[in-house]
């Protein structure tokens, strides 16, 4: 049985805010919010920390719009912050894919020439899980080929007139980062090393951190939650290579704490600490605004540890 569920009109909906307990001042600027952003996202997307009960919905003795505006400015601003930090590594990411994968002989010719990245034998098929996953792989590289010269895309256009093939660093252009992280995971295994060791990880903690990272980029790129974003799992409880191991927080699994640990590998350390002092920043800016709940109830739903507090260095005045 379908059950009505009619649009509430901004008027309403602070009505239906007040009856579940949040204080609403400003209501001239309470409108202004809820007509500028979807009160599914706004307020369901960010209450949560503010709420006694979810159903159906009571909010905390003294919690506020401002408090809510306020959880919602730091996610929204940080993520801003994030999300370049991202498109850098993603950048780097394939250049390293690229150059690894295709190489290059003492000759100057590529040893994965041409279109071999169209080639099961390229990839690593040593079971049937691993074939699957390479010939999806290529499947979704001839549907990126064959879309791109139908739009008549340049570059490939370009290539295919001129080579009979459209090189990988040309189709590399046209690739979300989650098939450049499908393609990594696919390489052989002593590509996949080799790759991972430029930043100091084994080749199954590249594969993790891509996936974490893959995840996190989505979330910057839609607008959604990153603060409270689920994240795949980190599964072991340390990161890195020998001599350059760091221990990772158990409760920053599956929260955006373990984005931290993987940042930490995948950028330079001056742009690490550009992005910690800029967390501690918008961190320090939301403290000031909250009075029903803590900073550190803030902390915890992210999976951010006090240890991780004071390893990396987050200074939250």
């Amino acid at each position: 049985m379908l059950i009505d569920k009619p649009y509430l009109s901004v008027n309403k909906q602070i009505t239906k805010l007040k009856s579940q307990g949040l204080s609403v001042r400003r209501t001239s600027h309470v409108i202004d919010v809820l007509r500028t952003h979807s009160y599914y996202s706004f307020v369901n997307g960010y209450c949560d920390l503010l709420v006694k009960s979810k159903s159906p919905r009571v909010f905390k003795s003294g919690a506020s719009f401002t408090e809510l505006e306020a959880i919602y400015n730091f996610d929204t601003c940080f993520r801003r912050f994030l999300f370049p930090q991202i498109l850098y590594i993603e950048e780097k990411i394939k250049a390293k894919c690229i150059s690894e994968y295709c190489g290059e002989k003492v000759s100057g010719s590529y040893v994965n020439n041409m279109n071999k990245y169209l080639d099961i034998n390229s990839y690593d098929t040593l079971n049937l899980v691993k074939t699957n996953a390479a010939t999806n792989l290529i499947s979704d590289f001839n549907k990126a080929i064959n879309s791109n010269i139908n739009n008549k895309n340049a570059a490939f256009v370009h290539a295919q007139n001129n080579y009979g093939y459209v090189p990988f660093w040309v189709l590399s252009t046209n690739l979300s980062f989650g098939q450049i992280s499908k393609f990594y995971e696919c390489l052989k295994y002593d590509i996949r090393e080799k790759i991972a060791k430029i930043y100091k990880l084994s080749e199954k903690d590249l594969r993790t951190a891509l996936k974490i990272l893959n995840n996190i980029r989505n979330c910057c790129a839609h607008n959604n939650r990153v603060y409270i974003a689920s994240i795949p799992p980190i599964f072991s409880p340390t990161i890195g290579l020998s001599g350059y191991t760091i221990n990772v927080d158990k409760p920053c699994d599956h929260k955006f704490g373990s984005v931290l640990f993987v940042l930490k590998f995948l950028l330079s350390k001056s742009k690490f600490d550009k992005l910690i002092v800029e967390l501690g920043k918008e961190l320090t800016i939301l403290k000031r605004k909250l009075k029903t709940i803590r900073i550190q109830d803030v902390l915890l739903k992210m999976g951010i540890t006090p240890n991780m507090v004071k390893n990396f260095n987050i200074l939250i005045k």
